[in-house]
């Protein structure tokens, strides 16, 4: 027994560990794409007063907890780390170790590791680690509310994980009653977070307008993919397409509606994925390694794809990118950045 829990905790170090230089190798490395919100979560971090945190002062937490490395990336490469053996570990038991390697790797792959590569400093990973670790001790209620307010005082999206999960749960009214707990003791500490710090342009009345601005486009639903790229394979070969499908409906009308940033929102939708991993709810798991390997490929030959608003940017492009969904080849995705 000790020597099974010995071999499953190195197993889930190497793989996460593979899984992070896979990453470094897809995107050629890394290179800090410095941007407005970014800057933005690096004032809260190095700002001694609280009075300076600025428009995005409430979500504390990531740069909080940076100032142990004084570097936000740093941080976020270490949640990534942590969140990747944990995943690794807790489907350890499920699948074959060859088959779980590449379901790893299919995930490093993807934009879920590569976005923290290229936009360092947001929050994101913290937010996908507190939302998994509550995924896969979903019964426990305690946990939920405890992560529940920590997810939300990182980043308010993380609300939208937290319904899912709601939405997944075998105690549905239960974990909604917890989660009007979590929200009501959110909306305190926004209420005291608020005497001191001015993020009217970031308030909850901001985006409950934005929802009256429905707009569905092509830059929205390629944005989920970008975000996922062929782990949408997933999402859509489930047992349970009903509650996908429902939560994808409500994902697109309320969160993304009020985003711009497609991808990034796309890559919180690995939540749902470990969902459907963690309960082999995956309808061809008959071939889910031969699946797993061409997901894999697929997201390694395809260009990175960003969306923001109606801009589409290829990251860190390179000529490894063979297969191009928008039908441009190398040279001329150089040509139009």
């Amino acid at each position: 027994m000790k020597k099974i829990k010995v071999n499953k905790l190195i197993y889930s170090l190497i793989v996460s560990i593979s899984g992070l230089l896979l990453s470094l190798f897809v995107n050629r490395g890394y290179f800090i794409i410095e941007s407005v919100v970014g800057t933005e979560y690096k004032n809260i971090m190095s700002s001694e007063k609280i009075e300076n945190y600025g428009r995005l002062g409430h979500r504390l937490l990531t740069p909080f907890l940076s100032k142990i490395f004084d570097d936000i990336f740093v941080f976020n490469i270490l949640v990534l780390a942590i969140w990747l053996f944990y995943i690794t570990f807790n489907l350890y038991d499920k699948y074959e170790e060859s088959t779980l390697l590449l379901l790893i790797f299919s995930i490093t792959s993807s934009q879920i590791i590569i976005f923290t590569l290229n936009f360092a400093y947001y929050p994101d990973p913290l937010t996908i680690l507190l939302t998994t670790i509550a995924l896969f001790n979903i019964e426990n209620n305690y946990l939920f509310t405890f992560l529940g307010f920590l997810n939300l005082i990182n980043n308010e999206v993380g609300l939208f994980m937290l319904l899912f999960l709601v939405f997944v749960s075998k105690k549905r009214v239960t974990k909604m009653q917890l989660l009007i707990l979590v929200i009501s003791l959110y909306l305190i500490y926004r209420q005291i977070i608020s005497m001191y710090v001015q993020n009217d342009s970031s308030g909850i009345s901001t985006y409950i307008l934005e929802l009256g601005n429905f707009d569905l486009n092509f830059f929205m639903l390629f944005g989920l993919f970008s975000g996922l790229k062929f782990l949408s394979l997933f999402l859509i070969s489930t047992k349970k397409p009903f509650t996908i499908f429902i939560f994808l409906i409500f994902y697109i009308l309320v969160p993304l509606n009020m985003a711009v940033d497609y991808t990034r929102y796309g890559t919180l939708l690995i939540v749902v994925i470990l969902w459907v991993l963690n309960n082999n709810s995956f309808k061809f798991n008959k071939y889910l390694k031969m699946i797993a390997l061409l997901v894999l490929i697929l997201n390694i030959i395809t260009p990175k794809y960003y969306i923001w608003g109606d801009q589409l940017t290829y990251l860190r492009d390179s000529k490894l990118h063979l297969f191009d969904i928008t039908g441009k080849n190398f040279e001329e995705r150089s040509i139009n950045k």
